[in-house]
């Protein structure tokens, strides 16, 4: 059996969704060694392509179009039918022809909260998703949350779906290093003393506005000795009316941005935090919470969808919208060293419980899934 995975995305900013299939196609080769992959990039020759297979001697490369139009309706899905006999995508898979799919599909968030995506992608999306998931042969998706939701908004069969959640990478675990720690500060341009970190995109879903306002409150507590805030991560094209509003309202005092950061340097990073701070409006699942637990990192989260579900009962949890809350929240964690000490070690566990085993013996059971299905039809 050969089965395609389509890498198109692995590139730039590595969120949540590059991140999985990145660890896919790192584990897979091993995890089945009876199956053929075909890893499909825009650059098959690009060294984070290439080191994606290792040394597995089942994996070949093979160029996809970067173009949506040519990967999803032609020329690619008559090549991949004829190079695959199961092809895995996420969120939009061929439309018209090309082998079986597998559908990874992370949320659909754009359906139940469309105010925090753009107008275009999001109509786009509604438009789309619905589709591939309808033709997919299985929709694999990253929380009860999400399987939920896919189900009763897309009408997809719960035969036809499963969730495994994500889990932090094998970087992420506790620097106590103080040379690395001050070392990552020099870099980023951290000041000394305690920070309350956000790690994650800069966009109107994650809800910074109500964190900034939450330190706001924080300063006005502890005065002189408030954390700093930190909030690192990739800029939408709304960040600079973002920056403008905070400058405006006189609420950069104490507030750092440091844009996006290395990979080498985020274990360093959420290690180095006294709390990291996901106040987000609505999540897949949350990646960046279970990251920061296996850092060590005490966490205050938010109540909304799927954010529980990743953090395990091993977080603070507060309504998004309540910015008097989530000081509270943060007050309490930066200001008593038994309560952030539990925290500490109720994320690690919880981080523990988490690998990335799950959502490839997942993908592996759906490919021979399909594969028996094509096995049992009727010769034309």
């Amino acid at each position: 059996m050969r089965v395609g995975l389509d890498l198109h995305t692995l590139s730039g900013l590595m969120q949540g969704s590059r991140t999985y299939m990145a660890n896919l196609a790192a584990r897979l080769p091993a995890a089945a060694p009876d199956i053929g992959f075909v890893f499909y990039a825009v650059d098959p020759d690009a060294p984070e392509i290439r080191q994606l297979a290792g040394d597995a001697a089942n994996v070949v490369f093979r160029p996809i179009p970067g173009g949506r139009l040519a990967r999803l309706v032609w020329p690619f899905p008559g090549r991949a039918a004829r190079e695959v006999d199961i092809l895995h995508c996420q969120y939009i898979g061929p439309l018209l022809d090309g082998p079986a799919t597998v559908l990874s599909i992370h949320d659909i968030l754009h359906e139940t909260m469309p105010e925090h995506f753009p107008r275009g992608l999001g109509s786009l999306m509604r438009r789309l998703y619905p589709v591939a998931a309808r033709r997919a042969g299985l929709v694999l998706t990253i929380s009860d949350f999400s399987r939920q939701a896919i189900m009763s908004r897309y009408g997809v069969a719960p035969g036809r779906i499963a969730f495994a959640h994500l889990a932090p990478g094998e970087d992420f675990a506790p620097v106590t290093d103080p040379g690395r720690l001050a070392a990552m500060r020099r870099r980023l341009g951290l000041p000394a003393g305690p920070y309350v970190l956000y790690l994650g995109r800069m966009e109107p879903r994650k809800n910074l506005p109500t964190l900034v306002a939450a330190h706001r409150l924080l300063r006005r507590r502890l005065g002189a000795a408030a954390p700093h805030l930190v909030l690192a991560g990739g800029k939408d094209r709304l960040f600079a009316a973002f920056h403008e509003r905070l400058r405006r309202e006189g609420s950069m005092v104490g507030v750092l941005f440091t844009g996006s950061v290395p990979s080498g340097e985020l274990a360093a990073l959420l290690s180095g935090a006294a709390a990291f701070a996901y106040p987000s409006f609505g999540e897949g699942f949350g990646l960046p919470v279970v990251e920061a637990m296996a850092c060590g990192t005490p966490v205050v989260a938010s109540t909304a969808p799927a954010v529980p579900e990743a953090a395990g009962g091993a977080a603070l949890l507060v309504d998004p919208a309540d910015p008097v809350g989530l000081a509270e929240a943060l007050l309490r964690v930066v200001t008593d060293a038994a309560l952030a000490a539990t925290l500490r070690a109720k994320g690690l566990a919880r981080a523990r419980e988490l690998g990335w085993e799950a959502a490839v013996s997942l993908a592996v059971a759906a490919y021979r899934h399909l594969g028996a299905q094509r096995a049992r039809r009727p010769r034309e």
